[in-house]
């Protein structure tokens, strides 16, 4: 969780530096599974699944900016042990 904490901390940093956007809403799993099923017949829409050793802490507000809100989601496993951690930053649209 430390390593959650560092990361977002350094990356928030990053965030702050880059141009304001509003926010763009348009994108959804289910509009782009809609725009996405012609060409590829296959695509399913992945279902969410939940482990009895992963802690989840949902919509947490790790940066503030003037009157705009970033969020993260975090996934990280209930074990006492230091593990290492991965961070998935996405850029939005």
């Amino acid at each position: 969780m430390k390593n959650v904490i560092l990361a977002v901390f350094l990356f928030s940093n990053w965030m702050y530096s880059q141009a304001q956007f509003t926010t763009d809403t348009s994108y959804t799993v289910q509009s782009t599974f809609n725009k996405e099923k012609n060409k590829y017949p296959f695509l399913k829409i992945v279902t969410e699944k939940k482990y009895d050793n992963v802690q989840e802490a949902k919509d947490v507000v790790y940066k503030k900016i003037d009157s705009r809100t970033l969020h993260l989601d975090a996934f990280y496993n209930s074990d006492s042990k230091s593990l290492p951690a991965v961070v998935l930053i996405h850029g939005g649209g």
